[in-house]
């Protein structure tokens, strides 16, 4: 019965570091798409200024 909860108790572990790491996936996306949002604002200037 102490396996079978150790088991269970390690798994929960596991799913929260999952979580944890997509969280951190999810803000460097975020943190990409505002820096291509931004290069795309210049570049339209730029091309604007032509």
């Amino acid at each position: 019965m102490s396996i079978l909860l150790a088991l269970v108790l390690i798994s929960c572990a596991n799913a929260e570091e999952i979580d944890s790491s997509f969280d951190d996936i999810n803000d460097r996306i975020d943190l990409i798409e505002e820096s291509l949002e931004e290069q795309k604002e210049e570049y339209e200037q730029q091309i604007s200024e032509l």
